[in-house]
C-alpha cells in the first residue's frame, strides 16, 4: 500500500496532484452506495484528492468543483488518469511481498 505518495496527474497542460485521504475515500464510498455509476461521485473524490495532495506539497488549490469539473470534462484521458493515479495507492492485488518459509 502506498498511501503516502503523492501522484502527478496532468490534464489540459495543468499539473494536480493527488494524495490518498481516508476522509475522501469514505465520502466516496457512501456515495457508490446510494448511486453505484455516479459520474459526479468519482469527479468529486478526484476534486478531493487533488486539494489534498495540494496541500500536502505546501500548493494552493483555488479551485471550486466547477472550475475542475470543467478543467477536465474535455480532456478524454482525465478521468483514466485520476483513476490510475488514485488506484496506484492501494497497489495491484498480490503486491505484497509474501513472508518466507523458515528453514528450520
Amino acid at each position: 500500500m502506498n498511501i503516502g505518495e503523492i501522484k502527478k496527474v496532468e490534464v489540459g497542460g495543468i499539473e494536480f496532484f493527488v494524495k490518498y485521504s481516508n476522509r475522501a475515500f469514505a465520502v466516496y464510498m457512501n456515495s457508490l452506495t446510494k448511486e453505484p455509476d455516479s459520474y459526479d461521485a468519482k469527479i468529486q473524490y478526484f476534486y478531493d484528492l487533488s486539494k489534498t495532495g495540494a496541500k500536502a506539497k505546501g500548493l494552493q488549490f483555488n479551485y471550486t468543483f466547477e472550475e475542475f469539473a470543467e478543467i477536465i470534462d474535455p480532456d478524454p484521458n482525465a478521468v483514466i488518469s485520476f483513476y490510475n493515479a488514485a488506484s496506484s495507492f492501494f497497489g495491484e492485488a498480490g503486491d505484497e511481498k509474501k513472508p518466507k518459509k523458515s528453514s528450520k
